[in-house]
């Protein structure tokens, strides 16, 4: 287990690429749980209204959204086989990332400019975000051979469209 969370962190370093990752079905149910899990747990903890039904609504979506369109994509680009990997990459480091955002959100509050601290909170978040979609970016760019800055691209356009369709369902 611990090789695989190792394997996530260096994708999230870009040091390893989703191809460097096993294929196996068993993996990308065990990181599709643990972004679940850590999606659910981040919108719960700053969340001030606590667990609803709407987290985990949510994280579902995105899970399945991101799954969907990365299977379209795989699919009329004639590569379904890096799906698996792909999948697997980008559930586990966003795990990762999920993970990495609580303390800084914890400490942001519901002012983000209260204190000096809540404020260098903020600037750490902003610079998660942005670096997860570099992430997200840098798998992307493995699975559909294409540079990096188009992987970000897409990255930021699905972003937006998922920001869009939990608008459009009164989730955010």
């Amino acid at each position: 287990m611990s090789v695989l969370f190792l394997a996530w962190y260096k994708i999230c370093l870009l040091r390893l690429a989703p191809q460097d990752l096993p294929a196996a079905r068993e993996l990308l149910y065990l990181s599709a749980l643990l972004m679940f899990g850590s999606g659910v747990l981040l919108l719960a903890l700053t969340n001030p209204e606590g667990m609803r039904l709407a987290l985990v609504l949510i994280v579902t979506i995105d899970l399945a959204l991101s799954a969907l369109l990365l299977y379209l994509a795989l699919q009329l680009l004639g590569q379904l086989g890096r799906l698996l990997q792909s999948l697997t990459a980008l559930f586990g480091s966003s795990t990762l990332l999920q993970l990495a955002l609580l303390p800084p959100l914890l400490l942001v509050g519901e002012d983000p400019n209260a204190t000096a601290l809540s404020q260098l909170a903020t600037l750490v978040v902003m610079g998660l975000f942005l670096w997860s979609l570099l992430v997200i970016g840098h798998i992307l760019r493995h699975a559909f051979e294409v540079p990096l800055w188009a992987g970000v691209g897409i990255a930021i356009g699905y972003w937006i469209v998922a920001g869009q369709l939990m608008q459009a369902m009164g989730l955010v």
